[in-house]
């Protein structure tokens, strides 16, 4: 629920292919932003799939921000990103619940809101595709998923908010956050950097 800010600093790597070091001194392909996205999880989180999922919610941000996010074939894309992972068998899910025109409430209940990563990313992801044009139906979906709603909901609002923009938040909403100018200020500013970095 914490990575939505390395998905917009490193949204220009998305796609491209970066030469990093590894500890063996040998050099691999890698994605910047799924290595960018390794080395701030583990930091507390270190398990694969808490890593797969901060990636995958990393890099639809990243898509989001510039303007590349398809929500037709959102799923397979971050599945394609990811590689096999159980993160990735349950983002699967997502999509037959979406093809089949599940409620929100029927599919986060089998999807899952217990806070476990797995269950934290394909929800998110579902309520956002079920409405992505909509940013208010996406985080409420969310919130009343229930259990670990908070964090389910802060995911699918920062897929949401970065592929709506801040005028996809209702303004209410915006002016209930405490420091919400210094907030958009700081985004503001990490886009900037990260647009002029790479």
């Amino acid at each position: 629920m914490r990575i939505a800010p390395v998905g917009l600093f490193y949204h220009n790597s998305v796609g491209a292919i970066h030469e990093l070091p590894l500890r063996s001194g040998k050099h691999a392909g890698l994605p910047l932003l799924k290595e960018a996205v390794r080395k701030a999880v583990i930091i507390t989180h270190n398990n694969p799939e808490a890593v797969a999922g901060a990636q995958a919610v990393a890099y639809l941000v990243a898509k989001s921000v510039r303007g590349e996010l398809n929500p037709d074939t959102a799923i397979q894309d971050v599945s394609d990103f990811l590689g096999p992972c159980k993160v990735r068998e349950n983002l699967q899910k997502t999509e037959k619940f979406l093809k089949s025109g599940a409620t929100p409430e029927k599919a986060l209940e089998i999807l899952g809101t217990s806070g476990y990563v797995v269950e934290t990313v394909a929800s998110a992801v579902f309520c956002f595709l079920h409405s992505p044009e909509d940013f208010y139906s996406t985080v409420v979906n969310a919130v009343e998923g229930g259990e670990d709603s908070d964090t389910t909901a802060a995911v699918a609002g920062a897929i949401s908010g970065s592929y709506n923009g801040i005028k996809g938040i209702p303004e209410d909403w915006l002016r209930g956050v405490e420091d919400s100018a210094v907030l958009q200020e700081l985004a503001n500013k990490l886009y900037m950097v990260s647009s002029r970095r790479l």
